[in-house]
């Protein structure tokens, strides 16, 4: 800026604009900041950030290793399918789009694949591939043949990431990792695939090795088989496996090539392939004639037509430290067949002096899920090995392991199906189980010696950067592949003992903080998670004493809790210890590692324990009704236009998103003892797998274009739907046809639920005050029960089918006997309880939101005695029981849902209040960060900002939801306050006596932005949309007031000059520009050049726009849970006050990081 009159930097000379305190002025109903805090450019997923959670491996690397493992491409091994008449049908014409090339194993499929990628490629096609590795668990599942298509699809047509854009959006690196993401990935393949305009006709998919799918195969073929009736050309190649040959079969359009009924080709090119790997060795060992004639006789008699056998016996030969003059015997030691020649290889192995470390090297190798960097083979053999000694490990295992950019690869597949089937007992004469026993304390072992707090030396702010561009070596290597598979080892092992339990129980205590640290910087958390559940899973079914149990549930809550902070910055596992209760077990045992350069006090203070809520789940969209799964292991939403999601419980993963593909609200959804689901909408019923996410057939044609409720039967062969006009539907699932229709005589009313019995054999609906009972089989009306005086709101079938269970819109909660409509018992909850209700599986408990108050009771329904008290934020408009009533979804349309853990007891002495009381409106700290006021709509609260003690209360004040603003003056004696839903009145009160000195009444005081002492604390300005009011303090009248020029937006924000003789209001969203005013005379406006506007904003702490982060100068680096996140927002220095919708207030206190 020109000039020093309105420099911000308090350093400098002239008349500098402050702030008389940090005050929220622009304050109402909604999210409140101050302007100088907010940050506009939170960062968003970003294409280079997709591609990399996406990226599961790069094919092209995965052909390169493959080509160089097994001693290049060699054109004339493959070339002879070039002038295969099936393939060049396949290559040329349009009605055969599938090649599948079969074959035994070590017949050379992968490499002729290779080839033709390199065939293809020269001929202007564009093959899109992947290489199944059965012994890599990163590569054999039908999800990551996916992930890699699609990976080298964007690779190769990047404009088609739009498609993946909004789910990454959504979900990040958890969509490409969710149990079942194999279907949205499948629906994206297919979108992609479907855009002709993008030259898609180029684009050949070719997936290698079927056979070596271990997850999800009959998928991957399903897949394989739908593509071959699209435009799409694909190539696959597979073993000779039944399976696999049943499944190809039904494929119309496919052009199979049988390696063995093409013996005379494959031995042509093996032979070929033989003498070129002779000539190589004749050049790398100077082989004389003689010597190169036995070579090739014998590689030719024994190779037994396979390209793998020749690889095998020419690599040990071109050996380096393999004497010349030893060649023949040497080559004599390699017996005719793969089986014979792994066993004649083996047997050498153990012939060693190293026996005992080749056998622990050969079964780490085994069993482990993936191909190991050497790092981490050295680490689990758990012997001394430094990478001279390890590599020559490695040689000496002759050529059963392969070496590899550092990491260890297995020859081939074919020979880990021998080893473990014929020389099981030789290399782990223990047994697999006792191995993975071993490699799991080997797992801890190692990770409790590497980890160690910050350990890759992060500052805060600098987690999610580092998470990818790791400064210095990378510590994690040695430990990268215990740290996501410790417990899955543990799960495969020998039944865990007390000495298993000892070693988790030692590692949690020491370690469970820096692990955490380790998987975020890993981007493994999904894997984490995976470890944590499988943990917590096998210490519930052993029964294991408390202590370690305790400890594992608190570990979990932890883990579950923070998952989102923590995976995004590996720095918010030691922020997150703040936000635990102060009963938390991983609190207390990490406590030291807390970071000392913040602090939080909560107004009121923390709990001491894990509240009930296990889980905040944001769907991103209104919720319109959810229901679980039978098994309870997963929860359905209906999110509108026809979309439902569904989410995993344990995990919290999202699974799978339906589409009924109508763009209308779906009217109800059920779901079977099968877990199918169903979805109604717009005059359909469209049934999924709930757990698959697969459509399941064609829908069910009600006719209607509401269905108003709908139920399965318990066996899943009948589906209920309910219309608005009173009648009952039977529908056969299998045939989808209508069975039945069921009406009381003139029944209009809408069937608002409908429930089966146990058995089926009857089935209830309830329509306004009546429930209606009929025999499903028969459709013979059985009774009508009209005992309640309210609308019934819930009905269920007892365990013995002739007991009925009800509740009502008058509070009551009957039990009948169907045999004869009489009631048994009646339980009265008040009334205003009833907004929605829901009953536990056994009937024993019923769940009630009110209408009155943001809680949930739990009451006996036997009793009537209250059990509990769960208290949401927003009101519940949807309940549900999990199958096994240990848990309770709430959820709200438009606040997203919740999971309520009933397991541990609930709290029977919380004192509910309304929504519209506890809310805050605004809040304020006074100049000095001594004292901070909150005003809610029960009143005005004053509490020491530094202890969290509360002061004072001011019941006269009371905010509404149509704007608030209060402020403090500049020595703290004095707080302003404007509510608009009190009238057009400013007040000004001594904050000691509690006593009103002013009270300014103006009709232009409306539409509150700022409110703002003088420094001097004789004036007070009110700031509107366009006009500032300047006010005496102590005679309480309006000097003069000053309209905004009509070029600015609407003023959010103004500053006195230090000496309090110019004011600067400005609104922070309109570029560089602010206005200035004398404010001891009528002088002005003068538009003042700021440059750039946030030049005059102070630096420091603030939240993002999303209030998810705290900020320090723009960084993220606090994240805050989701019931901690702020309606408002007021900072001072140091110190940051966030008032939560809860009427809860979290006071930060922080000290600088270097």
């Amino acid at each position: 800026m020109a000039g020093t009159e309105y420099q911000h930097n308090s350093s400098g000379p002239g008349d500098q604009f402050i702030a008389a305190g940090p005050q929220n002025n622009n304050s109402g109903s909604g999210t409140q900041y101050n302007a100088h805090n907010i940050n506009f450019n939170a960062p968003q997923d970003s294409d280079a950030s997709l591609l990399a959670d996406l990226r599961i491996t790069d094919p092209r690397d995965d052909k390169d290793r493959i080509e160089h493992t097994k001693g290049g491409l060699f054109r004339d091994s493959y070339h002879w399918i070039l002038e295969n008449s099936d393939f060049q049908e396949w290559r040329n014409g349009s009605e055969r789009r599938l090649l599948w090339v079969r074959g035994d194993p070590g017949k050379g499929k992968t490499m002729l694949l290779c080839g033709l990628i390199n065939e293809l490629t020269n001929e202007g096609t564009e093959p899109v591939y992947f290489f199944c590795q059965a012994t890599d668990s990163r590569l054999n599942t039908a999800t990551a043949v996916l992930r890699g298509l699609i990976y080298l699809l964007l690779e190769k047509r990047p404009s088609l990431i739009q498609f993946v854009r909004e789910k990454h959006r959504q979900g990040g690196k958890r969509f490409f990792e969710d149990a079942n993401s194999w279907i949205a990935l499948g629906k994206i393949l297919a979108q992609m695939l479907s855009q002709q305009d993008q030259g898609m006709e180029k684009i050949v998919l070719v997936i290698d090795a079927l056979d070596e799918c271990t997850t999800r195969l009959d998928d991957l073929l399903d897949m394989v088989i739908r593509l071959s009736s699209t435009p799409t050309k694909v190539v696959v190649s597979s073993r000779n496996w039944s399976n696999i040959q049943e499944a190809m079969a039904t494929a119309e359009r496919q052009c199979p090539i049988c390696l063995e009924l093409n013996e005379a080709s494959v031995s042509a090119a093996v032979l070929a392939y033989t003498n070129y790997k002779v000539s190589q060795l004749v050049l790398q060992k100077g082989y004389n004639t003689m010597l190169r004639d036995a070579v090739q006789s014998y590689l030719t008699s024994y190779s037994n037509g396979t390209f793998l056998w020749v690889s095998i016996v020419a690599q040990r030969l071109g050996d380096r430290k393999l004497p010349r003059r030893h060649t023949l015997t040497t080559l004599k030691e390699h017996p005719q067949g793969l089986d014979a020649l792994y066993g004649r290889m083996l047997d050498q192995v153990f012939e060693s002096t190293d026996v005992d470390l080749h056998e622990k090297v050969l079964a780490v190798v085994l069993i482990t899920f993936r191909p190991l960097h050497f790092e981490e083979l050295a680490t689990l053999v758990q012997a001394p090995l430094d990478d001279e000694l390890l590599t020559e490990i490695i040689g000496e295992c002759g050529s059963l392991l392969v070496l590899r950019d550092n990491t260890v690869y297995l020859v081939h597949q074919s020979a880990k199906d021998f080893f473990l089937k014929h020389s099981l007992d030789r290399i782990m004469p223990l047994g697999i189980a006792h191995q993975h026993t071993l490699l799991f304390s080997n797992s801890l072992r190692a990770m409790s010696t590497a980890l160690r707090q910050t350990m890759q030396n992060l500052k805060p702010g600098q987690g999610h950067i580092f998470k990818r561009h790791t400064p210095g070596p990378d510590l994690l290597v040695p430990i990268r592949y215990p740290c996501v598979n410790w417990a899955q080892h543990l799960s495969q092992g020998l039944p865990p003992t007390t000495q298993e339990f000892d070693e988790v129980h030692a590692f949690l205590t020491e370690h469970y903080l820096h692990w955490l640290e380790a998987i975020s910087f890993m981007q493994s958390m999904g894997d984490g998670m995976a470890c944590i559940h499988e943990l917590k899973r096998l210490i519930l079914n052993s029964g294991e004493s408390s202590p370690l149990a305790n400890l594992v549930k608190d570990a979990f809550r932890f883990f579950k809790q923070f998952y989102v902070g923590i995976e995004d910055d590996p720095f918010q596992v030691y922020s997150s210890l703040t936000f635990a209760p102060t009963g938390s077990i991983i609190k207390s045992l990490y406590r030291h590692e807390t970071p000392h350069w913040w602090s939080m006090k909560m107004v009121p203070p923390i709990s001491s324990e894990w509240s009930n809520c296990l889980e905040n789940i944001d769907p991103s969209d209104e919720i319109c009704d959810a229901v679980f799964s039978s098994n309870g292991e997963a929860l359905a939403f209906d999110v509108g236009r026809g979309e439902i999601r569904v989410r995993d419980v344990a995990t919290g993963v999202w699974l799978h998103e339906l589409n009924t593909g109508f763009g209308w609200h779906c009217s109800s959804v059920a779901t079977s003892e099968e877990s199918i689901l169903a979805a109604a909408s717009n005059g359909y019923v469209f049934l999924f797998g709930i757990l698959t996410g697969e459509k399941m057939g064609e829908p069910i044609e009600t006719r209607e274009t509401r269905v108003s409720s709908m139920a399965f039967a318990p066996n899943g062969a009948m589906l209920a739907t309910g219309s608005t006009e009173g009648a009952l539907r039977l529908w056969n699932v299998e045939t989808r046809k209508l069975q039945r229709t069921l009406r009381e005589n003139d029944q209009r009313g809408r069937v608002k639920l409908i429930v089966f019995s146990s058995n089926g054999h009857y089935v209830a609906v309830a329509v306004d005050k009546t429930i209606i009972v009929w025999d499903s089989i028969t459709g013979l009306h059985l009774w009508t029960f009209v005992d309640h005086d309210g609308d019934v709101l819930l009905v269920a079938f007892a365990s013995d089918d002739y007991h009925v269970q009800s509740a009502s819109s008058d509070g009551s909660v009957k039990m009948s006997n169907s045999a004869s409509p009489s009631c048994l018992r009646t339980i009265l909850v008040p009334v205003d309880e009833w907004k929605y209700v829901a009953f536990s599986r056994d009937l024993a408990k019923v769940a009630c939101a009110s209408c009155r108050v943001d809680c949930i009771r739990i009451w006996d329904a036997t009793t009537g005695r209250l059990l509990g008290v769960l208290q949401p934020l927003g009101n519940a408009d949807i309940l549900a029981f999990s199958p096994d009533d240990t848990m309770l979804m709430s959820a709200t349309s438009s606040n997203g849902a919740k999971l309520w853990d009933l397991t541990d007891g609930m709290d029977l002495n919380v004192t509910p209040v309304s929504q519209e009381d506890q809310f805050i409106y605004t809040m304020a700290l006074s100049p000095d960060g001594t004292q901070l006021a909150v005003l809610s709509g029960s009143g005005l609260k004053i509490w020491d900002a530094s202890t969290g003690q509360y002061l004072q209360e001011l019941n006269e004040w009371k905010a509404s939801d149509s704007g608030a603003s209060v402020t403090f003056s500049s020595n703290g004696n004095l707080l302003a306050k404007i509510s608009e839903g009190n009238g057009n009145v400013a007040e000004i009160w001594n904050v000691s006596k509690t006593t009103c000195l002013q009270s300014l009444a103006d009709e232009r005081i409306f539409m509150i932005a700022g409110l703002e002492f003088s420094p001097d604390n004789a004036t007070l300005a009110i700031l509107t949309k366009d006009i500032i009011n300047l006010w005496d303090v102590g005679e309480g009248t309006c000097r003069v007031a000053y309209k905004s020029p009509d070029n600015f937006y609407a003023l959010n924000e103004v500053r006195f000059s230090e000496t309090g003789s110019h004011l600067l209001p400005y609104n922070w969203e309109d570029g560089n520009r602010a206005i200035r005013w004398e404010s001891k005379t009528a002088a002005g406006p003068k538009e003042v050049e700021v440059a750039p506007l946030e030049a005059i904003h102070v630096p420091g702490y603030s939240t993002e726009n999303h209030c998810s982060w705290v900020q320090k100068n723009g960084k993220n680096i606090i994240w805050i849970p989701p019931e901690y996140r702020t309606n408002t927002c007021v900072t001072w220095g140091p110190m940051m006050a966030l008032g939560h919708e809860s009427g809860r207030v979290a006071i930060l206190r922080f000290t600088d990081f270097a």
